[in-house]
């Protein structure tokens, strides 16, 4: 599967329809432009949206690791800084 790599971000992107607007980019950290944008949802959804390349990495990391108690406390770790991010926190 693939998919616009990340890092992704939630912005605010006010239209004359809606100005409480937000919208997620993604940007090429190579090339230090934006690979692709998408508008007009609400906070919520941007950043989810936004925090969607760290939580696939972050479940590939959890299901890769997880075998012994060591291994539960880093991946719980992992598993809390990518909600953090999806909540926008």
């Amino acid at each position: 599967m693939a998919h616009t790599p990340g890092p992704w971000m939630a912005i605010k992107s006010p239209s004359p329809l809606n100005p409480d607007s937000f919208g997620v980019i993604a940007v090429d950290p190579m090339r230090g432009r934006i690979d692709s944008q998408l508008q007009g949802m609400t906070e919520d959804n941007a950043h989810l949206i936004a925090a969607a390349p760290e939580l696939l990495e972050a479940l590939h990391e959890i299901r890769d690791h997880l075998y012994t108690k060591q291994d539960i406390a880093r991946c719980r770790a992992i598993a809390t800084e990518v909600i953090a991010k999806a909540e926008g926190c």
